[in-house]
């Protein structure tokens, strides 16, 4: 149990720092991921990108998500600009990091990346805010508090 959002991710920096992870960016989801992303980018060193995603509720439970849709739903990519910079499309090292989560679900993401860093793994999982004391929505005014510090 984490007292709020920003301590968790307090707590998933300081992890992350102990097993030595170097990260380029940290990317958080917006809303609600932001306050759990913004310690992690601090204590890494990194910027904070956000990836925007709408949760797909449940008819009669709302807050259980079903899944997820990104912005629009497609993806763009200014392939000319991308291969003049030289970019790869992979990033070298993708460590996905979360302060909860579903076992299963965890599992499925860690086959995903090169590691898998949770600090709880309940057997017993409902949802994120199940396991923080304080769990408010996070404003659109302090999403972008979050995003301009650092």
């Amino acid at each position: 149990m984490f007292p709020d959002r920003t301590t968790a991710g307090q707590r998933l920096g300081n992890a992350l720092a102990d097993r030595g992870v170097v990260a380029d960016i940290v990317v958080g989801i917006l809303r609600g991921g932001l306050p759990v992303a913004r310690p992690v980018a601090d204590r890494l060193g990194v910027p904070l990108d956000v990836v925007v995603a709408s949760k797909v509720g449940a008819p009669d439970s709302p807050e259980y998500a079903l899944g997820a849709v990104a912005e629009d739903g497609s993806v763009w990519h200014n392939d000319d600009a991308i291969e003049r910079l030289g970019v790869d499309d992979d990033p070298r090292r993708l460590v996905v990091a979360v302060p909860v989560g579903p076992p299963g679900t965890l599992a499925e993401l860690g086959m995903l990346a090169d590691e898998m860093v949770a600090l709880e793994r309940p057997a017993r999982f409902r949802a994120v805010g199940a396991h923080c004391r304080e769990f408010d929505q996070v404003s659109d005014t302090e999403a972008m508090a979050y995003l301009g510090r650092g």
